[in-house]
């Protein structure tokens, strides 16, 4: 059997969740199961294989078109058809859909993700499953001594919500890990009286760092396709303080604390018993168990 492995992502984002995840599972699985591995030009990122295999398995949204092949599609978010209006959207959805269309297995990286998913597109053709993401745990870490109340990871598009839940942590400090700020941005967080410092980009080592320094995570998402920054922080001794939606419920379940009463309900949470929850539902070795499944069968 010739399963090829499809790495367009690399051409799509140079860091993020996406590349974090299949850069997690591709070592894993080559213990396991033989692959090749393709890449698209970069000006074909979105046009179709036409590679002879038996299954092709595409990091990012791409089908092989070749008779016989089986294709196994990723659906990452539904986040761009949700916030995004215009004609680019229109254009995604209509590529989606061909994707769905040829694909023989569909994949949703949470029970949040699959529900908006069938919300838009309606129930995918083919057979589907959910596999959370996994991550390598090791012993929770934290330090005593925070430099800062908040730490903000990432984008900050519009369904990030940046300057909407500001107000829930106003007269705070905050460490920034992302893009320089905006003028707007820089008002607002004036505004109610949030002293901050914008890091850029960081190395992991660098995260690691700021997380344990930060007392909790500031994440006012309006919606993700899974949410990593919320386990990675809780794995350095930082709580998520996060909006009450399908996705963080499905990943914090009843550890999370919510931005309009998190002052309330922070000291009924321990990041202790945050900690041993998410170890024991979103380990790496699970993850990747039924990924080679799914190749096999």
């Amino acid at each position: 059997m010739k399963i090829i492995l499809d790495e367009v992502i690399r051409l799509v984002q140079s860091r993020g969740g996406i590349t974090t995840w299949w850069d997690s599972l591709i070592p894993s699985l080559a213990e396991q199961v033989d692959f090749e591995i393709t890449r698209p030009r970069k000006f074909l990122k979105y046009a179709p294989a036409f590679i002879k295999c038996d299954v092709f398995f595409s990091s990012y949204y791409r089908i092989n078109l070749f008779p016989g092949c089986k294709n196994v599609l990723v659906v990452h978010d539904v986040l761009r058809e949700k916030y995004i209006p215009g004609l680019r959207s229109a254009l995604w959805a209509f590529y989606m859909r061909l994707c769905v269309r040829f694909a023989n297995k569909v994949v949703f990286i949470s029970e949040s993700t699959k529900r908006s998913f069938v919300d838009y597109y309606g129930a995918p053709p083919c057979d589907s499953m959910v596999i959370h993401h996994g991550f390598h745990f090791t012993e929770l870490k934290t330090c005593r001594n925070k430099k800062f109340d908040f730490i903000f990871i990432g984008k900050r598009d519009h369904y990030k919500n940046f300057c909407g839940g500001l107000r829930c942590i106003a007269n705070s400090s905050l460490a920034i890990v992302g893009s320089g700020l905006s003028q707007k941005e820089k008002q607002t967080l004036d505004e109610f009286g949030v002293s901050w410092q914008c890091f850029g980009f960081v190395d992991e080592d660098h995260l690691v760092s700021l997380l344990r320094e930060s007392r909790y995570l500031y994440w006012p998402s309006l919606d993700e396709g899974f949410g990593m920054p919320l386990i990675e922080a809780i794995s350095n001794g930082c709580l998520p303080i996060c909006l009450d939606n399908d996705v963080n419920r499905e990943i914090l379940g009843e550890h999370m604390l919510v931005l309009e009463s998190w002052r309330k309900d922070s000291d009924d949470v321990e990041v202790e018993d945050a900690y041993d929850s998410v170890q024991k539902r979103f380990g790496h070795g699970a993850m990747v168990k039924k990924y080679v499944e799914l190749l096999k069968d």
